[in-house]
């Protein structure tokens, strides 16, 4: 009787080792495919090699407890302080502020920002709303 609830109490430590292992093992395998297709994605929407961004901090709504957040996509539209983002899914609204660094190849302004424009937007999110840190232009393929 003993040897059989030795045995019992054997399996179920087995199961539960196995099951965390597999567990942890699948979070990490699907984390590397995750880190994969977002850096494909960024790299074909802008033609270029972001990955070397943190593609995270990129995401509407991401980021740690300050809302640190941001968008990549093609400029809908500029009116005053206010850029109009359209990404794959959505369309994101950036402000601006005294503090937004615009950037290019050399240094820009907000007025650099045209309606057909890829950006990548770094800043705070919240509700919906990135207000910008920092902007970068986005060369078309094939432009310098």
């Amino acid at each position: 009787m003993q040897q059989r609830i030795l045995f019992v109490v054997a399996a179920l430590v087995l199961a539960a080792v196995t099951g965390v292992g597999s567990f942890f093992y699948g979070t990490s395998v699907g984390e590397a495919r995750a880190n994969q297709v977002r850096q494909a994605f960024f790299r074909d929407r802008s033609g270029n090699d972001m990955a070397s961004h943190d593609m995270a901090s990129a995401q509407p709504g991401v980021g740690g407890p300050s809302n640190q957040g941001g968008t990549v996509g093609q400029v809908k539209s500029v009116n005053g302080q206010t850029i109009e983002v359209s990404t794959r899914d959505n369309v994101t609204r950036v402000t601006v502020d005294d503090k937004t660094q615009v950037t290019k190849s050399c240094a820009g302004t907000l007025d650099d920002i045209k309606p057909g424009q890829r950006i990548f937007v770094q800043g705070d999110t919240a509700g919906g709303t990135v207000t910008a840190r920092s902007i970068q232009l986005v060369a078309e393929r094939g432009q310098p």
